[in-house]
């Protein structure tokens, strides 16, 4: 980014994701998120939160005479967190996400328009998307999710019926989707854990989940067996992704 942009405006861009830090996460009591929830749009603490976010903002950026920077990001806060509140449903984790993408995309135009950098902006996307080895690593992360996912799912699949219950097929004592979820962090880790070099962490990340499945019993044998054989084939996956990439960036 130092090559496209000055210091000084890196450090206005942090100052500005500080501000949003700051108004969100630290000057936000508990009982003003919970009095939002049940008043929406009514409750006064969303005002009261969107105003300290445009003030924390206009007084971090340090721009004195842009006193409608309170107004645009006050206004902005609002709408945002109104509509996670008022469209998130029950999961919390998705809107929280999405919810803080979109403070940090006005927080990203906020910076655009005081620094006038949308053309630098633009070329540093530019050189990201066609740089190798940017696409490269981008690539093997996302191969590294769910498309191993799904692979592994399929050459397993014979011996994971072998698990149903053919009384209770529904029936598990797992978390829903969390196999899945454990699977696409351990692979992300292990394709970082390639490109840093550190085959040690591999080692040490394959003894944890082996102490983690240690059960007893015939069903829990075959399960071990089972989730052994996932594991091979999703780490050994991930370790060629890894090597694979960094034969391009090297």
């Amino acid at each position: 980014m130092t090559q496209f942009f000055t210091a000084d405006e890196n450090a206005l861009f942090f100052r500005l994701l500080l501000s949003h830090l700051l108004t969100d996460f630290v000057l936000q009591p508990t009982s003003w998120v919970l009095h939002k929830q049940q008043k929406l749009h009514r409750s006064k603490y969303l005002y009261w939160h969107s105003l300290v976010a445009g003030i924390l903002a206009y007084v971090f950026v340090g721009f004195w005479a842009v006193v409608s920077l309170i107004v645009f990001v006050g206004i902005t806060h609002g709408l945002i967190d109104y509509l996670k509140l008022r469209f998130g449903g029950p999961q919390p984790l998705r809107p929280f996400l999405i919810d803080q993408v979109a403070h940090v995309c006005v927080l990203l135009l906020v910076w655009l328009w005081l620094t006038d950098n949308w053309i630098d902006l633009g070329r540093l996307v530019r050189s990201a998307l066609t740089e190798q080895r940017v696409v490269a690593v981008l690539s093997g992360y996302l191969i590294c999710t769910t498309p191993i996912g799904f692979i592994v799912g399929m050459a397993t699949s014979k011996w994971q019926r072998q698990l149903i219950d053919p009384l209770n097929p529904s029936a598990s004592d797992s978390l829903d989707d969390a196999g899945k979820w454990i699977g696409i962090a351990e692979r992300v880790l292990i394709f970082s854990f390639v490109l840093l070099n550190q085959y040690e962490a591999i080692g040490f990340l394959i003894a944890a989940k082996s102490l983690l499945r240690f059960r007893e019993g015939e069903k829990a044998a075959k399960q071990s067996e089972y989730v052994l054989v996932g594991t091979l084939l999703s780490y050994s996956m991930a370790i060629l992704i890894g090597l694979m990439t960094k034969l391009v960036i090297e």
